[in-house]
C-alpha cells in the first residue's frame, strides 16, 4: 500500500522534511467526527493565555465524551472525561480561561481570575462571567472578587 497523494496526506512539508499534523489538528477532526466537544486542557489554556510558562509534557484534552487514550504513532494522547462547564466555549479565549482557572485551583483561584482578566477583552470576560451558573462556588467567587476589583 503506498502513500496517499500529497493532497490527501495529512502529513506537512517543511525545509527539515515531512512530519505528522499536530496533536491538537487530529484530535479537532477527531472531535468533528464522533460529535465531541474536545479541548485544551487547562495546563495548556494557562500556558496558552500567557498564565505560565510551563508547556505540558503529555498531550492531555478535555471532552464531554468518554475518557480514552489515542496513539498518534507512537505517541499518546489522552482524553480525559469533564464536566460541560470546562468544555464549553471551545475555541475562545472565555473557555481557556476557564479551563486555566480551573487547572489552577480553588487556591490560586482569585489571583489567577485577576490575571486572567487582564489578558481578556470586556467582552470576553463578560462571557467568563455569564458562565457563573455553571461553574463550581470557588470559582464563582474568584470571578466576583475579580468584578468587584474593576
Amino acid at each position: 500500500m503506498g502513500t496517499p497523494p500529497r493532497s490527501q496526506s495529512p502529513y506537512q512539508e517543511s525545509e527539515f522534511g515531512t512530519y505528522p499534523p499536530s496533536a491538537e489538528k487530529v484530535v479537532s477532526s477527531y472531535g468533528k467526527i464522533t460529535g465531541e466537544r474536545i479541548v485544551p486542557s487547562g495546563a495548556r489554556a494557562a500556558n496558552n493565555l500567557g498564565l505560565t510558562t510551563q508547556v505540558p509534557v503529555e498531550e492531555l484534552f478535555l471532552t464531554n465524551g468518554k475518557a480514552r487514550t489515542l496513539m498518534l504513532g507512537r505517541k499518546k494522547v489522552f482524553l480525559k472525561h469533564a464536566p460541560s462547564w470546562q468544555t464549553a466555549m471551545p475555541n475562545s479565549k472565555a473557555g481557556e480561561a476557564i479551563r486555566a482557572i480551573s487547572h489552577m485551583g480553588p487556591q490560586r483561584a482569585a489571583s489567577l481570575a485577576k490575571a486572567v482578566r487582564s489578558k481578556l477583552t470586556t467582552r470576553e470576560w463578560e462571557q467568563v462571567s455569564k458562565m457563573k451558573p455553571s461553574v463550581p462556588a470557588w470559582m464563582v467567587n474568584a470571578i466576583n472578587e475579580t468584578e468587584l476589583a474593576n
